[in-house]
């Protein structure tokens, strides 16, 4: 049954939608990590029914490995709290427990744990307790998330989900519409997600709808929308998580001016293969500021204010604002030595944001490569 077809039904059908495989062949290595052996004996022994959710489940079937371990618990949140506390020995406080969430991390094992429970309060009057865990995949923004893993083996799959994992097909679990409605930030994480994990285009359709919800990007808390954006900006290829976005209009909607394309930050994709190393995200926000419709002051102002920055955030970005305008392939020697000096270790985010303005990033490659090395001396 096409999970596009499972939309708003009612509990029973779609319990019926998921599918399970038990002793599914997985390699999970993190399932054999001595914390998570550990909290898994300790649920046990207090009679707790758990799954692993979401993205490590995810990710293991497609081979990746997972730092971040997703646990979905059968429990209310107060004795999560409890057992925790007591025979764990954690700060349960860490996390965020208006939404049912503990986070623990243990010699730099990460665990999210989820109490169903706090997650299911708002449908737990037509959904059993019992089934809380099967009709918790149904809860989740995406079909390639809708996967769980039980501590036997058992993998869960909702709907479409395996089939979507395979095809790098990225959709909603429920009606599109609803599914941003019931949590707008979706609209950001749906390009992230496309840019990681999808294989095939997106659907024309879908896109369409995604632009007509737009404004629910209103609803989404300060902390949210800078959290969502702050990965966006930390993307292993954030050209193709931007530009769509950028094409679609929703950096128009987000930041309040029109962004003429992110090509830059393509070129600037070339020069971290050439130099086999990640520029850090104000290198790429201000090339996105610098292809807005509006003066790149004016931008970052707006940008600052939108993603809470400091003052001294607020004045490293605009002295490299300054130092881009100034900087060119060919640039003299006092030139560079002044900027450097005025700079200090943001001299080489300037010349990042410059290089990747340049028409040709090959041929200018050893300007801006001396410039680089003269920044480190």
């Amino acid at each position: 049954m096409a999970l596009s077809s499972l939309r708003n039904l009612p509990v029973a059908e779609i319990i019926s939608a998921l599918h399970k495989y038990p002793d599914y062949p997985l390699d999970v290595p993190w399932l054999k990590w001595p914390n998570t052996q550990r909290l898994l004996a300790l649920f046990a022994k207090h009679g707790i029914e758990v799954r692993f959710v979401g993205g490590c489940v995810r990710d293991a079937l497609l081979g990746v490995s997972a730092i971040d371990i997703d646990i979905a618990v059968h429990a209310p949140m107060e004795e999560l709290n409890r057992v925790l506390a007591q025979d764990w020995i954690v700060d349960t406080k860490q996390g965020n427990p208006d939404f049912g969430l503990i986070s623990i991390e243990v010699d730099g094992n990460k665990f999210d744990i989820l109490s169903t429970f706090v997650r299911l309060a708002a449908v737990a009057d037509i959904v059993p307790a019992e089934q809380f865990l099967d009709y918790y995949l149904y809860t989740g923004d995406f079909t390639i998330n809708a996967v769980a893993l039980g501590p036997d083996g058992t993998l869960y799959s909702y709907g479409s989900a395996l089939e979507d994992i395979r095809a790098g097909r990225i959709d909603f679990i429920k009606d599109s519409a609803q599914s941003i409605i019931d949590s707008p930030n979706r609209i950001i994480r749906f390009f992230r997600f496309q840019a990681a994990y999808g294989k095939v285009p997106s659907d024309p359709d879908l896109l369409q709808i995604i632009k007509a919800q737009l404004p629910q990007l209103d609803n989404v808390l300060p902390f949210m929308l800078q959290l969502e954006l702050n990965k966006c900006f930390k993307a292993d290829e954030p050209y193709a998580v931007l530009q769509p976005m950028a094409e679609l209009g929703v950096l128009q909607y987000v930041f309040g001016f029109e962004v003429f394309g992110c090509e830059p930050l393509l070129q600037l994709q070339r020069i971290e293969v050439m130099l086999e190393k990640k520029t850090p995200p104000s290198v790429r926000l201000l090339l996105v500021i610098l292809q807005a419709d509006l003066l790149p002051e004016r931008a970052l102002t707006r940008i600052s204010d939108l993603l809470d920055f400091s003052v001294d955030n607020r004045a490293v970005l605009q002295a490299l604002l300054e130092a881009v305008s100034e900087l060119e392939s060919d640039s003299p020697a006092e030139t560079i030595a002044a900027l450097q000096e005025k700079l200090g270790p943001a001299f080489a985010s300037s010349v990042l944001v410059r290089w990747a303005l340049e028409e040709d990033v090959e041929a200018t490659a050893p300007a801006y490569r001396a410039m680089l090395v003269r920044g480190k001396a």
